[in-house]
């Protein structure tokens, strides 16, 4: 991974086997296109990671997120226009979900 762009907290959509929940995270992306997620900003192990590049046609945000497979229920007070799926070339049925609070984070 090379120089940061930006930085920030955004809310992920994670599925455990006991249930789901949108989780408050720090993400980093990358000028080498790499997104990177982290429990909490200054840990060193990513949570997780996915090439913006490689996948860039499986990107949708807010009402273009519809036909994504698995779209999780919003928490309430937020806004389909701050959702954003991002798809996974290994797995049809994979999709990293992503909230913003408000538009700025989504530029």
């Amino acid at each position: 991974m090379s120089g940061k762009i930006k930085s920030g907290y955004l809310r992920r959509y994670q599925k455990r086997i006991f249930g789901k929940n949108w989780r408050r995270e720090f993400l980093i992306l990358y000028s080498d296109s790499t997104l990177a997620w982290y429990e909490d900003q200054g840990k060193s192990k990513s949570e997780g990671s996915v090439f913006i590049k490689d996948v860039a046609h499986l990107i949708a945000v807010g009402e273009f997120t519809q036909h994504a497979p698995g779209r999780p229920d919003l928490p309430s007070g937020a806004k389909l226009g701050h959702l954003i799926a991002i798809g996974s070339k290994q797995s049809k049925n994979k999709v990293n979900w992503f909230l913003c609070s408000d538009e700025e984070d989504l530029q």
